[in-house]
């Protein structure tokens, strides 16, 4: 879904993952001997340790890795904000393990604490940088000449729910086109129902769509197989809800 605006949205918020991991273990670095007066189980430290430029170069990747790995630069796995939290806290949770096993089984002698500090830093960058960022396109209403041109077949209550839904989000990149409809009633009376079912491969063509969405009752099966059927040479992805 949202293939060329995901594939540039992804590889963004790689990059500036990636510094902000590079930035948060600098900075608890930095800071790790102005707090060791404060908490009376914690080493005095003097003065930041020595950490090599190789081993930030190791801890990002680790750190991009496990995030591509769980998915969470797929908008369609996170196309609610809740989600894609959910993602980054199992994300960091995973990197923060396997990161410290790296460095454990490297000898490295980065203090406990520091390390604990890096992973508070590095997940609150991450956790604001998504806030600001939806924000930023939410509010500016962003548009895309690669928007994702979607159709819905069923203007019932599912396909309207839906319709609510993608309308949301359509800072996203979402371009709900119409609506695909066997009741006549409907096509005559609602703009955006298009054409009966049975023209959805004519007005999938006409209309450039990238993907349809099924949105019929449970009950239509049978119908539901046959739109799969008549669509499934197209060049589009179908979904079922």
């Amino acid at each position: 879904m949202l293939k060329r605006y995901s594939t540039n949205r992804a590889i963004f918020c790689a990059f500036i993952d990636g510094i902000f991991v590079a930035i948060s273990l600098k900075l608890a670095n930095l800071l790790r001997p102005e707090l060791s007066p404060l908490f009376e189980f914690v080493k005095n430290i003097q003065n930041p340790q020595l950490i090599e430029n190789w081993t930030y170069l190791a801890v990002v990747a680790i750190w991009l890795i496990v995030f591509v790995q769980i998915g969470i630069y797929d908008p369609e796995k996170n196309f609610r904000i809740i989600d894609e939290i959910y993602d980054l806290i199992i994300g960091s949770i995973i990197s923060f393990v396997l990161v410290s096993g790296f460095l454990y089984l490297i000898n490295s002698e980065i203090s406990r604490f520091l390390f604990f500090i890096f992973g508070f830093f590095s997940f609150l960058f991450h956790f604001f940088h998504r806030i600001i960022y939806r924000f930023i396109r939410q509010k500016g209403n962003h548009k895309t000449s690669d928007c994702e041109r979607i159709l819905i077949a069923g203007a019932g209550i599912v396909g309207r729910r839906l319709e609510k839904e993608l309308n949301k989000y359509k800072h996203l990149g979402y371009d709900l086109v119409g609506f695909l409809d066997d009741d006549q009633h409907l096509i005559k009376e609602k703009y955006d129902v298009l054409a009966g079912i049975d023209r959805a491969p004519n007005i999938i063509q006409e209309h450039n769509i990238d993907q349809l969405v099924i949105a019929l009752p449970k009950w239509a099966d049978k119908r539901i197989n046959q739109l799969v059927e008549t669509v499934h040479r197209l060049p589009i992805q179908v979904w079922v809800v």
